[in-house]
C-alpha cells in the first residue's frame, strides 16, 4: 500500500487571533512560541511539526503523512483544552478544502475502514487466510443473462474503468461475497481519465443519513475527514463520483421515496457511476420493481452471485488443500479439506443440506469437519448448525460498526426465541415471516433493556445472514429449517437452565414435526447430567400444570402436558421412561389428547407393553379410538380444543380431502420409521381409517407392499402387534387385490 502524500498547512495572523487572542508585541508572540512547543511535543510521534514565523506573522505546519496527521487531529479534537480543539478544527478545515491532498487522504482512510469490515472467519488460520479470501473476491457469477467469464473482480473493474461502462448492482445470498467483492474493487480502483468520474467513494448504505436540507451528511461516512463534506457534495452533484453503495437492504431511508431527500439522492446518484450491492431476496421482491431502478433508465447492469452447488464447494476445498500443503499449523484443516474435495457431489450435497451453500457456509463446514469428531461427519444436522450459527454470529459481530455492538449471547438468545415464536405461528414452510411487533414482544419479555436501543437492535438483525430483511414492512424471513433448529434450541436451553416457567410458556404452542426432530437430534449429544436436568425441568412443569388442570380443565393445560410427553420418550432417560409409564397407566385422569401423546412417548421410549396396553384400550373405548384416528387424519396439527365429528355429510368430504395426503404419510412412516412400537400405533390408526375412507388414490400394490415390508421385521413384535398386522394384511388384500 502506498503511503499518503506529505501535507503542509499555513495560517495567518488573522486566522490565529480568534484562538490565541491579539498577537501584537513580543509577549504575545512568546505565548505563541510556548504553544508551538507544546504542539510539537504532542505531534512528534505523528510526524507533525509546527513553525512560527515572527516576520510574516504566520504559523506553518508540516506532516509526513496525511494518515498520521489525521490521527493527530483526532487527538486534538478529544483534548480537554479549548485551544487544542480549535487547532484540531483548523487542521480539519485545511485538509478538507477539497484539493487533491484532501481527497487522497479520504481514499486512504476509506481503504482502512473497508479492510476492517473484512470477513473475520477467513483469518482463523493465518497461514490459509489469503486462499479462501480469494474465493470471496472472485466468486462464480452471472452478468446479465450470461455466465461470467474470467473473474468477478475483473468484470467489476472493467465496467467501472471503461469510458463506455455504466452502473452495476451486485446481488446474491448472504455470505456469498458481495461486500468483499465491492470492497476489493474499491481498493484497486484509481481515477481513470476520461472514464466519466474522478473519485471512488465506498459508502455502507446503513451509514447514509440526510441533513436538515436533504443533503447527504458525507462526514458521517466511515473514513471521510471533517471538512470534506462540501467538496463531496459538489462532486456528487457534478456526477464525478464512483459511488460504491454497499448493502442497499440495510437502510430503509433510501427506499422511502415519500421523502424528497431520497428522491434527490437517487436522482443525483444516477448521474454518477454506481456499484450497488444487496441480497437477492431484497432485489427480487423490492428493488427490481421500485422507481429507484427506473431512475437509472435501464442502465443498471446486474451481476448475480448465485448460491453454490456442491461442485463449487468441492473446488474450494480442493484449491485450499492443494495450496495449503505447506501450512503445518493448519495440518488438520488441510487434511480435512483434501478428504472433502474427493467426495462425490451428491454425497456432499446431502451432508450440507442444512444450509444454503455460499463461500462462508462452505468454509465454516470445512472448519467444523476438520476440527470436530476427528474428521468424522456430524452425527446429525443439529450438531453442524450449532457450530455454524455460533461462527456466523461472531463473524457478524466483528463486522458491526462502532456504537451498535450486541453481544453474541444476546443475538443467539434472541434468534432461538424468535424461532420458537415463528414455529408456533405456523406462518410458512420454506420461510417464516417474523414481524417487528413479534420481535419487540420477545425483546420486551426477555431483553427489556434493548427496547431503548431499537434502532441498533434492528440494524444488528439486518446484518445476520439467517434473517432476510423485508424493507417495505420491516419484517424478517427466517429459513424454515433454521427456524425449526432455533425452536428446538430454545426448548433445550430453557430445560437445561431449569427455567420451568419459561418452558411451560413455550409448551403452550405446539411444536412442528421438524422442530421435534431437531430436539431429538439434540438429545444425541446429551450427557447423563443434561438428561437429568431436562427431565427435572419437564417434571416440574408437568406437576404445576396438572394442579392447574385439576382446578380448571382448560384445553391449554392439556396442550402443555402433551407437548412434554413425546420429547421425554426420546430423551433416553430411565427416569423419564418410568414417569411416562406412570401416566399411561392412569388414562382416566387425563383428557384423550394427553393420553394419546403419552402413548407416543412410551412408544418412542421402546416400552412395548405400555403400547400394547394403549392399543387394547382403543379396542374397548370407542371415543378414544375415534380420537386416535381423527388426530392422525388431521396431519398431527389437531388443536387441544378439537371436537370429534360424526364423519357424515360435509365432514366426510373434508376427511376424504385430507386422506389423499395423509394416506401417503402413513405409507412413508410405516416403511421408514426407526421406532417399531410407534409404528404399531400408526398401523392400527391406518387400518381404522382405511376401513372408513378406503384406499383413496394410492397406487396399486402400495398397501400390499406395506404389509410385506412389515412382515419381514415382525418376528420380534408382540403377539398383539402381529395380530393387528394380520388384520391390516387382510384389509390390504381386499382393497388392493393382486
Amino acid at each position: 500500500m502506498q503511503s499518503s502524500p506529505r501535507v503542509e498547512l499555513r495560517w495567518t495572523k488573522e486566522q490565529l487571533e480568534p484562538i490565541l487572542g491579539p498577537l501584537a508585541g513580543r509577549k504575545a508572540w512568546h505565548r505563541l512560541e510556548e504553544r508551538v512547543s507544546k504542539l510539537n511535543a504532542d505531534g512528534k510521534r505523528h510526524g507533525v511539526r509546527f513553525t512560527a514565523s515572527f516576520d510574516e506573522g504566520a504559523l506553518t505546519m508540516s506532516a509526513k503523512q496525511a494518515q498520521a496527521l489525521e490521527a493527530f487531529r483526532e487527538k486534538l479534537d478529544a483534548a480537554p483544552g479549548r485551544v487544542q480543539r480549535s487547532f484540531g478544527k483548523l487542521i480539519a478545515s485545511g485538509t478538507g478544502g477539497g484539493g487533491p491532498q484532501a481527497m487522497g487522504h479520504c481514499v486512504e482512510r476509506q481503504r482502512e475502514a473497508v479492510a476492517r469490515r473484512a470477513n473475520e472467519p477467513l483469518k482463523l488460520f493465518a497461514e490459509l487466510a489469503p486462499l479462501p479470501g480469494s474465493v470471496f473476491i472472485d466468486p462464480p457469477f452471472r452478468l446479465g443473462e450470461a455466465s461470467g467469464k474470467g473473474g468477478a473482480l475483473q468484470a467489476v473493474l472493467s465496467e467501472a474503468a471503461s469510458s463506455s461502462g455504466g452502473s452495476m448492482i451486485i446481488v446474491g445470498p448472504s455470505g456469498i461475497g458481495k461486500s468483499t467483492l465491492a470492497g476489493e474493487a474499491f481498493r484497486r480502483l484509481q481515477a481513470a481519465p476520461g472514464a466519466g468520474w474522478s473519485h471512488p467513494l465506498f459508502v455502507p448504505a446503513a451509514d447514509v443519513q440526510f441533513g436538515p436540507g436533504g443533503e447527504v451528511e458525507w462526514e458521517k461516512l466511515p473514513g471521510v475527514p471533517a471538512g470534506l463534506g462540501p467538496r463531496l457534495e459538489a462532486l456528487f452533484k457534478e456526477g464525478r463520483l464512483l459511488l460504491i453503495l454497499d448493502g442497499l437492504d440495510e437502510n430503509l431511508k433510501l427506499q422511502d421515496l415519500s421523502n424528497p431527500a431520497a428522491w434527490s439522492f437517487w436522482g443525483m446518484a444516477s448521474r454518477n457511476r454506481c456499484i450497488l450491492t444487496c441480497r437477492d431476496r431484497f432485489y427480487n421482491y423490492r428493488f427490481a420493481f421500485s422507481p429507484v431502478e427506473r431512475i437509472f433508465g435501464g442502465g443498471l447492469k446486474i451481476m448475480s452471485l448465485p448460491a453454490w452447488g456442491p461442485s463449487e464447494a468441492k473446488a474450494l476445498f480442493g484449491s485450499i488443500a492443494e495450496r495449503g500443503q505447506g501450512a503445518p499449523k493448519a495440518r488438520a484443516l488441510v487434511e480435512g479439506l483434501s478428504h472433502l474435495s474427493r467426495l462425490p457431489p451428491d454425497f456432499l450435497r446431502d451432508k450440507m443440506a442444512s444450509f444454503q451453500i455460499t463461500g462462508l457456509t462452505a468454509w465454516n463446514f470445512a472448519v467444523y469437519f476438520a476440527l470436530h469428531n476427528k474428521g468424522k461427519f456430524p452425527r446429525n444436522e443439529y450438531e453442524i448448525l450449532e457450530y455454524f450459527v455460533e461462527q456466523t454470529l461472531r463473524w457478524e459481530k466483528g463486522k458491526t460498526r462502532e456504537g451498535e455492538p450486541l453481544p453474541v449471547e444476546i443475538l443467539r438468545g434472541l434468534l432461538v426465541r424468535l424461532g420458537r415464536s415463528a414455529d408456533g405461528e405456523r406462518n410458512g414452510r420454506k420461510s417464516w415471516r417474523v414481524t417487528p411487533d413479534a420481535i419487540l414482544e420477545v425483546v420486551g419479555r426477555h431483553y427489556p433493556f434493548l427496547l431503548e436501543r431499537k434502532v441498533q437492535l434492528f440494524a444488528a438483525l439486518r446484518e445476520i445472514p439467517f434473517l432476510e430483511y423485508e424493507a417495505e414492512t420491516g419484517a424478517f424471513h427466517l429459513d424454515y429449517r433454521l427456524g425449526c433448529y432455533f425452536a428446538a434450541k430454545n426448548v433445550v436451553v430453557l430445560a437445561l437452565q431449569g427455567d420451568a416457567a419459561g418452558l411451560r410458556e413455550e409448551c403452550q404452542s405446539p411444536m412442528s414435526f421438524q422442530s421435534f426432530n431437531f430436539l431429538i437430534q439434540a438429545f444425541a449429544g446429551f450427557d447423563d447430567e443434561s438428561r437429568r436436568k431436562f427431565f427435572e425441568s419437564a417434571k416440574r412443569v408437568f406437576a404445576d400444570v396438572r394442579r392447574d388442570y385439576e382446578r380448571d380443565k382448560t384445553a391449554s393445560h392439556a396442550r402443555v402436558m402433551c407437548e412434554l410427553f413425546e420429547p421425554l420418550g426420546c430423551l433416553g432417560s430411565p427416569e423419564a421412561g418410568e414417569f411416562l409409564r406412570s401416566i399411561s397407566a392412569r388414562p382416566g385422569d387425563f383428557p384423550e389428547l394427553v393420553n394419546f401423546t403419552c402413548a407416543r412417548g412410551v412408544a418412542y421410549a421402546g416400552d412395548r407393553a405400555a403400547v400394547d396396553a394403549y392399543i387394547r384400550r382403543l379396542k374397548k373405548d370407542r371415543d378414544a379410538r375415534r380420537f386416535n384416528s381423527e388426530y392422525y387424519l388431521h396431519s398431527l396439527w389437531l388443536s387441544a380444543e378439537y371436537t370429534l365429528q360424526s364423519g357424515r355429510g360435509d365432514q366426510r368430504r373434508v376427511n376424504l380431502e385430507k386422506w389423499e395426503r395423509q394416506s401417503r404419510w402413513f405409507v412413508q412412516k410405516l416403511t421408514t420409521s426407526d421406532y417399531k412400537d410407534l409404528r404399531h400405533i400408526q398401523l392400527y390408526s391406518f387400518t381404522d381409517l382405511l376401513r372408513e375412507l378406503g384406499s383413496g388414490s394410492l397406487e396399486r400394490g402400495v398397501l400390499r407392499g406395506v404389509a410385506d415390508s412389515l412382515r419381514k421385521e415382525s418376528s420380534d413384535w408382540s403377539a398383539d402387534a402381529r395380530a393387528d398386522l394380520a388384520d391390516f394384511a387382510k384389509l390390504a388384500a381386499r382393497l388392493d387385490p393382486a
